[in-house]
């Protein structure tokens, strides 16, 4: 086990998806088809990402609610670590190779730790640090913001170029744009007021800077947000020199407070699934298909990512063409459907164009438009008003096709009604002169059992004849068929009770 370089970074700032390493981590065993927690921390190499991302591994191997998951103090805290550590981790984004298992309100919830570096480089290298950022929101349904005492003008920044590419990539992924956001602030200088307590107080503090000035709008909106926590930590005092160090070099406060935060935020975990724009929770499955959806529009088209405002018209041109793409295939499945019934209709047998009314036939219509209106609505991307926009153009489209086709099934419906009317008519005729026929036959040569088979014989050869004009399946009753043969039925009776009357008469005057 350790961390896989899922997205690499090119000495150009190109990025390249490891679809080996993500269909590994989020497609094989049960993570496929489970919900999902990614627990994504951004920022600068330094020893506390380390620490902080160890000390992760550890508590989610252990999942105990005390102190015990951090070990005796006089052992490392590296066992299982973060490969390495921070001093060899290359630029992109890295996953943990294995998923840690909780479990959620329904059931067990995969949990994987992503670590992104290089992404806060906005002044060097802006385009790469905006992709690097994309794809860490993708993996991340609980962002952690890893910052150095305080938040200065870089943090605050790159958190308003967060908030930017969140909006832009939910809207293109359909994904919640921003879940769960921590603000974790290393080396505060007031050990006093570490904590959750101190966190609160301090985004306090930072939302009133923030507020007098006009420049960070969706970072206001993103501190203020109720998924929105900050967190203090102290300075971890002598361990931060020693890579290999123990508990016991670690301050008091710093190591009460780094179990506090680890123990509080792997016990929710299972909460925090990554969820689409609806709410719902996203397999791993799910989710592997959008990042591949968005790695491949990045690397095929070559957006341009240089700005932020750059990179909202290349997130809405992207939106555009996955949206084009989803219609287009929409319209393909429609059509062939279409070109189905066509063919049918033209192939039909009078037997079968008979079995399907037009009522049934646009139920039939109805129903396949409104399975391919859903599926092409959960494939749209952008808001909502732009969804139904173009589903509403869709679904007219549709409904002059559907006009046009059911146009041509009556047509083809009335000529076989009138074909199958005259087949049965002349049916009907063949009997009326057959019973005339055996009106005149000598009454007491034909007594009126054997009379009674003739009728019954004439009457299925009759049937068997229409039968045959109509091409119809014995096995699925046909309404004029049935008619036919009621109406011959009731013929043959009315003509019996007569036969056997005049038969008795003729039988007392000869005996």
């Amino acid at each position: 086990m350790g961390p896989l370089h899922l997205v690499h970074v090119d000495e150009k700032g190109q990025l390249a998806l490891d679809e080996g390493a993500l269909s590994h981590c989020l497609e094989q065993g049960k993570v496929g088809d489970a919900p999902i927690c990614l627990i994504s921390i951004v920022g600068e190499q330094h020893q506390e990402k380390s620490i902080l991302m160890n000390c992760l591994i550890h508590q989610l191997q252990n999942q105990v609610s005390d102190a015990a998951w951090m070990g005796q103090k006089d052992q490392p805290v590296e066992g299982s670590d973060w490969q390495g550590g921070y001093q060899t981790m290359r630029k992109g984004v890295w996953i943990w190779s294995e998923p840690f298992w909780v479990q959620g309100p329904h059931g067990k919830v995969a949990v994987f730790l992503v670590d992104t570096e290089g992404s806060m480089d906005l002044h060097h290298q802006l385009e790469t640090s905006i992709k690097l950022c994309v794809f860490s929101i993708l993996l991340g349904s609980y962002q952690i913001l890893n910052i150095s005492s305080v938040l200065n003008q870089a943090d605050q920044d790159y958190l308003e170029m967060f908030a930017h590419v969140a909006k832009e990539a939910g809207k293109t992924c359909s994904l919640h744009s921003a879940q769960n956001l921590d603000l974790l602030v290393h080396d505060y200088p007031a050990s006093c007021d570490c904590g959750t307590e101190g966190g609160k107080k301090y985004l306090s503090h930072v939302i009133q800077e923030l507020e007098a000035s006009p420049n960070h709008v969706l970072t206001l909106e993103a501190l203020k947000a109720a998924s929105t926590r900050c967190y203090l930590m102290p300075h971890p005092g002598k361990f931060i020199s020693c890579r290999n160090g123990m508990l016991l070099d670690m301050d008091k406060d710093f190591r009460e407070q780094l179990r506090d935060y680890i123990t509080s935020l792997v016990s929710s975990a299972g909460t925090h699934i990554r969820k689409d724009q609806n709410g719902q929770g996203l397999t791993g499955r799910k989710l592997a298909e959008k990042i591949r959806t968005i790695s491949k529009c990045l690397k095929d088209k070559h957006y341009d990512f240089s700005a932020p405002l750059k990179m909202v018209k290349a997130f809405a041109e992207m939106r555009k063409e996955l949206n084009t793409r989803t219609i287009k295939s929409a319209k393909t499945k429609y059509e062939q459907y279409l070109l189905e019934q066509h063919q049918g209709l033209d192939t039909q047998t009078m037997d079968q164009c008979l079995k399907v009314t037009l009522n049934e036939m646009k139920q039939q219509l109805e129903t396949k438009c409104k399975d391919l209106l859903q599926d092409c609505q959960e494939q749209l991307l952008g808001e909502e008003p732009e969804k139904q926009a173009v589903l509403g153009e869709l679904k007219k489209e549709w409904s002059r096709k559907e006009k046009d086709f059911l146009d041509a099934s009556e047509n083809k419906y009335k000529e076989v009604v009138v074909s199958a009317n005259k087949a049965s008519e002349n049916a009907m005729k063949e009997m009326e002169q057959f019973l005339q026929e055996q009106a005149k036959v000598k009454c007491l040569q034909v007594p009126p059992s054997e009379m009674n088979e003739k009728l019954k014989a004439k009457r299925q050869k009759l049937l068997q004849a229409c039968q045959e004009k109509l091409l119809h399946d014995e096995s699925k009753p046909l309404a004029i068929l049935e008619e036919l043969e009621q109406w011959c039925i009731r013929k043959q009776e009315a003509f019996l009770k007569l036969y056997r009357e005049k038969y008795k008469v003729l039988l007392l005057f000869y005996s």
